[in-house]
């Protein structure tokens, strides 16, 4: 088949401009969040950090051994979208961890807030497990 050049340009224009990002939605402003999370005063390790703005998509991190965590808006590239956020944790799947995270601090119901705002910000969780929540099922993608 044969296409005409003014068509071929065209396309080229808008495969180049699709890959290149031009035209695309904007970066939000952005604040950059890190802090501790801890259980009844330890470290927790693995923990799976979610920022969700009130308007806008959520940002994660996970905790180290020393229950450090920074959140990343896309794969390294730190941070989240300024505004009031709700803050979740969260076994990652396939981990159940070594104890419940009450429910007060999960998706959907948590009570953590935060209002992220422009530039480096620290936000330390401090959890009290709750001893009569079921240690956590194994989730797996199959």
């Amino acid at each position: 088949m044969h296409y005409p050049r003014p068509h071929l340009a065209l396309t080229l224009l808008i495969v180049c401009g699709i890959q290149l990002g031009c035209g695309g939605p904007e970066r939000p402003p952005m604040g950059y969040v890190s802090g501790t999370v801890t259980m009844d005063g330890e470290p927790l390790e693995k923990v799976s950090v979610n920022i969700k703005p009130d308007v806008g998509r959520a940002a994660m991190g996970q905790t180290d051994g020393k229950g450090h965590y920074e959140i990343y808006y896309n794969v390294g590239e730190k941070g989240t979208k300024i505004g009031p956020s709700t803050v979740t944790l969260s076994w990652p799947i396939g981990y159940a961890g070594p104890k419940a995270i009450p429910a007060k601090y999960t998706e959907g119901k948590s009570e953590l807030k935060l209002d992220v705002k422009k530039g480096q910000q620290t936000f330390d969780i401090a959890v009290e497990s709750d001893p009569s929540a079921k240690p956590a099922k194994v989730q797996t993608l199959d």
